[in-house]
């Protein structure tokens, strides 16, 4: 059998209780730096952006371990935390060469876990895969519990990654209190370069949040803009079919709408002057995690039953470009012979959002 030694005097190794604790120390750290690194992404994210998330962090608890134990200090933050070190047979500090074989056989368990948990949430309808990525987690999990455990069974104390890689643990005596600042400028590095690439990974395309993306309208019926609505044109819209024409009333003044497309509520500020205006609708956009406001221009039309809001043109109103997923409103009001009121947001043709809408000031 090969016997692994250090060949310094009288080495004290390190069993578990004190491998946990700077494990525990090593991860809290790792775990910081990669929320920080990733910031911003908290919703959900495509299976390539989530594979993204596994690589940074791979990358940046390797670039952790790596340089730190092959540094002047031979140390993890939690190793120095604890006055430990990881050394060579020859009780000197590790190659570059060697941390990287540590780190990986050590962290392979932990990788191969990762893989499998995304692998299984990809695969979350298709019980049979879902099954193998449960086995393969389950099977993981136990070999590195045994690597570790592995501790128990030999003098110097070796996990399954240490004799794999020829090192060892052991005590440090009068460690001085001194940072490996070339190796933490090099980590630093290593998470900036990971988090911009992250970021360049995109998620999956989504729908406007709070719009509803009905199919295509009837190409029989195809949706009105103002633009298109002379004065007397024939719609169907949302169930209502009738002739609209050029108004001979009018609503000037300042109107609050509002709607909502799910639990998202859309309020609006309408103004209005004659038969055209604009229309801010305010929002919050759970894809961008941010409150969104998009302006439209409103042309009004009269009907028998009623009247309505056209809108066409959304434009973003901070960035100023055109709001593309954004769909125009078209808003109905009517005025029951009871006093009550009718009305609802059309939305392409097809969609009938009920609606409040009430007069502010002129």
């Amino acid at each position: 059998m090969d016997t692994q030694q250090i060949t310094t005097s009288n080495p004290r190794y390190i069993g578990i209780p004190k491998r946990l604790l700077a494990m525990f120390i090593d991860n809290f750290v790792t775990i910081i730096v990669t929320t920080f690194v990733v910031f911003g992404q908290t919703q959900p994210q495509s299976p390539a952006k989530i594979l993204a998330y596994l690589v940074v962090a791979v990358l940046i608890a390797g670039a952790y371990f790596v340089l730190l134990e092959s540094s002047a200090e031979q140390a993890t933050l939690g190793k120095m935390a604890l006055g430990i070190m990881v050394t060579n047979s020859q009780g000197k500090k590790l190659t570059v060469s060697q941390a990287v074989i540590r780190y990986l056989s050590k962290g392979i368990w932990v990788i191969v876990i990762f893989i499998a948990a995304i692998f299984a949430a990809v695969n979350a309808q298709n019980s049979s895969l879902l099954a193998l990525a449960g086995l393969v987690v389950l099977i993981a999990a136990l070999g590195n519990l045994l690597a570790g455990l592995m501790v128990l069974f030999n003098p110097e104390k070796q996990a399954l990654h240490d004799r794999i890689a020829k090192t060892f643990v052991i005590d440090v005596e009068d460690r001085p209190g001194k940072l490996p600042q070339k190796a933490l400028l090099q980590i630093a590095a290593v998470a900036l370069i990971s988090g911009l690439l992250f970021h360049l990974v995109p998620s999956s395309p989504a729908p406007e949040t709070g719009r509803i993306t009905p199919p295509s309208p009837s190409p029989t019926v195809p949706p009105p803009q103002p633009s298109s609505i002379s004065e007397a044109t024939t719609i169907d819209l949302c169930g209502v079919q009738e002739e609209v024409f050029s108004p001979v009333s009018f609503i000037d003044g300042v109107w609050q709408l509002q709607f909502s497309v799910g639990s998202t509520v859309h309020l609006s500020t309408l103004t209005m002057k004659g038969e055209s205006g604009m229309m801010q609708t305010e929002y919050f956009d759970d894809d961008t995690n941010e409150k969104k406001a998009v302006v439209q221009t409103i042309k009004l039309r009269q009907s028998p039953s009623g009247f309505w809001l056209f809108g066409s043109d959304p434009v973003d109103a901070t960035t100023k470009k055109p709001a593309d997923r954004y769909i125009p409103d078209n808003i109905y009001r009517q005025k029951r012979p009871d006093g009550s009121f009718v009305t609802f947001n059309c939305v392409a043709n097809q969609v009938r959002l009920p609606a409040s809408m009430n007069f502010i000031r002129d």
